[in-house]
């Protein structure tokens, strides 16, 4: 929205001179406007800063005009202040002027008048306008400008006239958090960068508004909750952080830190509204506030059950368990005779083998949630645990997926066309999401599962045959065949048997609870860790009866 000044009068004047100015037929009075066409080769006016916020007080606006090479002698030089500004004026008061060049300054309503400006040739002059409010509405405000050579010439419109953008509050600003994944029920310390917009912030306000489950705000030192920043006096109304008369310059950070702060007890996704006033203005909304996404507990085993370790499976459902995972039985121990096993998956205190028919069989205290055999569903290639091990989803080769017990369908690649089959999948931290795998290392994200990336356009040496998440879930490893490790996301690589010979080719991965390491098995047994992933023991010196299909992590491990 352009905005031009209203109200304003002609009046014949012949020869006389009105606020120091020489106008030729005509002159400019309270209210009146000066000629407005512009002449070849006047000079150029700029304004710094070019945007403000709507509503801002204690702006200073600084006009820099720069003669032409023809300079100028004794003439005068003139700045109209739009409507919804503060009325210029030569007193120190609000809307204060000054200049640095010329023989006097003086206003005329909404003008400021400058007479006497002598300047050499490309010379500079500055006006300054000082101590302003801005419109209470948002637009572009044009501050005509004009200039008359010497003191005989008529003060004509400069051919472009300096402008300023009065700009909206809501959706300045950003704001991040760290740490944004935190376990169900733990004590944690958040701490909120809020990082100001090109315009900066002064006097203004933000508000930090705590979701319901988290402790309740308080500004008592040593308190669970307790609330400070580092840009202005914190308080606290309710379950909202109101921290006042914040100044930060374009692009500076200033921090909330929400301190010994209790998480929600279950799995869930919070979101911290913020909202802020750049100034004397309205709060009004951020365009997106920080989300702290909290994991479901670690499970915590029962007597006798896993603290560290892991379990691997071979296609006949015999079960191997080393370090402190344990033992809960095999289908070849129940006298099952199968040969189509796919894949394990763990809880707490037992796991689920996954038949490639669909079958779900479960020992120790993993119960039998169902099964997509029962659903008509065939080609399973892998099953995956929620994180609170009340439900498991299973995955087929063309990308069905099949949800049971607390797992939630959130989509599948069922229908569509793929360039290769689907082998692998991987649950996010929170449960509510899961990532694909195809063998050619194509990845697919369904509910709150980040894509990071995917080796579908590269040529491999081997296919991929399973994936691994990180700990917070924005990243994954993929493993192939040959040992070799892909990393995406946060995913850091620590290492991979690509290029080595390998007695068997690798059939899974699982990785460190920390997401700092992951383990590699392959078919004969045998394990290779890296980073912080303990090796607890193998079957690779172990003749077997059928070759392992999978593996899954117990107590340190996703």
């Amino acid at each position: 929205m352009l905005r031009s000044r209203a109200g304003m009068k002609w009046l014949r004047y012949a020869g006389a001179a009105v606020g120091g100015l020489a106008l030729v037929g005509m002159a400019l009075v309270a209210g009146a406007p000066l000629a407005a066409a512009a002449t070849a080769g006047l000079g150029t006016m700029t304004v710094s800063p070019t945007s403000v916020v709507e509503g801002s007080n204690a702006n200073t606006l600084v006009f820099t005009y720069t003669a032409t090479s023809a300079g100028m002698s004794a003439g005068p030089l003139v700045l109209n202040v739009p409507v919804g500004w503060t009325t210029p004026s030569t007193t120190a008061t609000q809307g204060h002027v000054s200049r640095t060049c010329g023989t006097s300054i003086s206003t005329n309503g909404n003008l400021i008048e400058l007479s006497g400006v002598t300047l050499a040739a490309n010379a500079t002059c500055t006006i300054t306008y000082a101590d302003a409010t801005a419109p209470a509405a948002a637009g572009t405000d044009t501050f005509a400008a004009y200039q008359g050579q010497t003191s005989s010439d008529t003060a004509q419109a400069l051919s472009t006239s300096p402008s300023v953008s009065v700009n909206a509050e809501s959706g300045a600003g950003t704001m991040a958090v760290s740490p944004s994944t935190v376990t169900a029920s733990s004590t944690n310390t958040l701490v909120f960068a809020y990082t100001a917009d090109a315009l900066g912030m002064s006097s203004g306000q933000l508000d930090l508004s705590i979701p319901g489950g988290w402790t309740n705000p308080t500004t008592t030192t040593g308190q669970p909750g307790t609330v400070t920043s580092t840009c202005g006096g914190a308080g606290v109304s309710g379950r909202t952080v109101a921290v006042s008369a914040v100044t930060l310059a374009a692009n500076a950070i200033c921090t909330i830190t929400y301190a010994d702060a209790t998480a929600p007890s279950s799995a869930s996704s919070d979101t911290f509204a913020v909202s802020q006033s750049q100034g004397a203005g309205s709060v009004a909304p951020l365009g997106a506030s920080p989300v702290v996404t909290t994991q479901a507990a670690p499970q915590q085993p029962g007597p006798g059950c896993a603290h560290s370790g892991y379990q691997m499976v071979a296609s006949d459902g015999g079960a191997f368990a080393f370090g402190g995972a344990s033992y809960h039985g095999s289908l070849p121990g129940e006298h099952v005779s199968v040969n189509d096993i796919v894949g394990i998956a763990s809880s707490a205190c037992g796991y689920w083998l996954a038949g490639r028919d669909g079958n779900v069989y479960g020992f120790g205290n993993a119960p039998n949630y169902g099964d997509a055999a029962s659903h008509g569903g065939g080609g399973i290639v892998a099953i995956a645990a929620t994180p609170d091990a009340k439900g498991y989803w299973e995955v087929g080769a063309d990308g069905a997926v099949y949800a049971f017990g607390d797992a939630g369908f959130y989509g599948s690649m069922s229908g569509t066309v793929l360039n290769a089959p689907i082998v692998g999948m991987a649950a996010t931290p929170d449960g509510h999401g899961y990532w694909l795998v195809a063998s050619d290392g194509g990845v697919f994200s369904f509910g709150d599962a980040g894509f990071y990336g995917s080796t579908g356009a590269l040529t491999l040496n081997r296919p991929v045959v399973g994936m691994a998440t990180t700990s917070d879930g924005q990243g994954y490893w993929l493993v192939a065949s040959d040992g070799g490790v892909f990393s995406f996301g946060d995913a850091r690589f620590y290492g991979s048997m690509g290029g080595k010979a390998l007695n068997a080719p690798v059939v899974g991965m699982t990785s460190s609870m920390t997401g700092q390491g992951y383990r590699l098995v392959a078919s004969d047994g045998g394990i290779f860790s890296y980073g912080d992933a303990h090796f607890y023991g193998s079957t690779g010196a172990l003749r077997l009866n059928k070759p392992i299909v999978g593996m899954a992590g117990a107590g340190d491990s996703l």
